[in-house]
């Protein structure tokens, strides 16, 4: 099954007034293939322990990564080194032929002393012990993500409430006055900035009606002169422009 693999965040219980009966339950460090990421809010996964098939928030998990360099690697490359570094620490533990007479005597000579029974148990402790940290320091520690809801408890008290609550099918709001009383401050708020919004567009528009009214009152004013002077007979308005004319010394 083609898919990416995700790892829970958090703890997850299903709701059980939900559009979607098919969600998925889960707890912190399980892991799900994602086969679809439908939205923002809701993929398609697998769960990789039971393997069943349903939605699961998206919010709550993060893709799993794992080891970034091929393990065998890994290994042949701790192995080799721990070799060595045993190699170096039993040429300075064990002496030279011939340098310590309790390892250079055969068991049947005087003198002839036995080797510590610890000695090979406490060479493979420090071999496996230089394995295990030589693999720890090629892998990439995971960094847990703080989960905002227990960050205090204030937070977890009011968020198992009102879980508690939602499964029952009570208001919340019935119980807690703040919350009614925030409730109704905010749809007042909404209400009043609506309102203003509205009155504003209104004011707008009655100032381009008005403004649309003068301008088409001077164009009739102006049409009407044009059409009153056109109407006068030729008689008269040679008479005007005659009174109009400034008077000559000649006619005084």
């Amino acid at each position: 099954m083609g898919g990416e693999l995700y790892r829970a965040k958090f703890d997850y219980v299903k709701e059980i007034e939900t559009d979607r009966p098919d969600v998925l339950s889960f707890r912190q460090g399980d892991r799900f293939i994602v086969t679809q990421k439908n939205d923002d809010k809701w993929w398609t996964a697998v769960a990789a322990r039971d393997k069943l098939v349903g939605y699961v928030p998206a919010a709550y998990l993060e893709r799993d990564i794992g080891k970034l360099i091929p393990e065998n690697s890994n290994k042949e490359r701790a192995r080799h080194r721990s070799m060595e570094e045993l190699s170096r620490i039993d040429s300075h533990r064990i002496p030279k032929v011939g340098g310590s007479p309790a390892l250079s005597r055969s068991p049947n000579s005087p003198g002839y002393m036995t080797p510590d029974e610890d000695y090979d148990h406490e060479r493979r402790c420090d071999h496996e012990e230089y394995e295990e940290e030589e693999e720890e320091h090629h892998l990439i520690a995971p960094k847990k993500l703080p989960n905002p809801v227990k960050d205090s408890k204030n937070h977890q008290q009011l968020h198992r409430e009102l879980t508690q609550n939602k499964r029952l099918g009570i208001n919340p709001l019935h119980k807690k006055p703040e919350l009614q009383k925030k409730w109704e401050e905010r749809n007042r708020t909404k209400d009043s900035e609506k309102f203003r919004e509205q009155q504003e567009t209104n004011i707008t528009l009655q100032q381009e009606f008005l403004m649309e009214t003068q301008k088409r009152r001077e164009r009739q004013e102006a049409q009407s002169k044009e059409e009153s002077k056109e109407d006068k007979p030729e008689f008269m308005r040679v008479s005007l422009k005659s009174t109009g004319r400034p008077v000559t010394p000649e006619h005084s």
